[in-house]
């Protein structure tokens, strides 16, 4: 099952919705980029949780880079750098300093759940039924 299935079989398990936005946003392989999908599927999740969820939040960052804005990114990142543990600030502070950079973050540590996307599996994903 693709993040876009799990996504339309239960619109109210957002992670699923999460997962295919930063799948679109960072992933390693080019193809698999997709800045529009990207950043309405972290719209999404952000407004369905109530724009409160670090992770979320970081991953609409995370689009909006892909996408080209970078002052969205900074904005929300900061915001996901302010909710962040004391476990993961490294991490979402190194992320912060990627987009004030003009750097869109590329997600290099291996998916516990597999592969990146194949275009197929993004094309097949329509937000407007979630």
């Amino acid at each position: 099952m693709t993040y876009g299935t799990a996504a339309a079989l239960d619109p109210k398990f957002i992670w699923s919705l999460n997962n295919l936005a930063w799948m679109a946003a960072t992933s390693p392989d080019r193809q698999a980029h997709n800045a529009g999908l990207a950043v309405a599927a972290a719209e999404r999740a952000c407004s369905i949780s109530g724009w409160g969820c670090g992770w979320f939040l970081g991953t609409l960052a995370a689009a909006y880079a892909r996408a080209g804005d970078y002052q969205r990114a900074q904005g929300w990142q900061g915001v996901a750098v302010a909710l962040a543990s004391q476990t993961d600030r490294a991490k979402e502070e190194d992320r912060l300093r990627d987009f004030e950079e003009q750097r869109a973050h590329v997600d290099l540590e291996p998916s516990p759940v597999g592969g990146a996307l194949s275009e197929e599996e993004l094309a097949e994903f329509d937000l407007e039924t979630v």
